[in-house]
């Protein structure tokens, strides 16, 4: 995050980098969430249930 004093103000922005990362973290940890709930539906038959 950058910070830049105006007069009595603060402003404040994010910077590229930090968005960047946060973006591949979380497409890695949703992606994989995703794979498996495939993974779960497409092993489940009609009908049936898994704990």
């Amino acid at each position: 995050m950058a910070e830049q004093a105006r007069g009595t103000r603060r402003i404040y922005r994010l910077q590229e980098q930090g968005v960047e990362a946060v973006q591949a973290y979380l497409e890695q940890v949703w992606g994989e969430v995703g794979a498996r709930f495939r993974l779960l539906a497409d092993s489940s038959g009609p009908g049936e249930s898994k704990p």
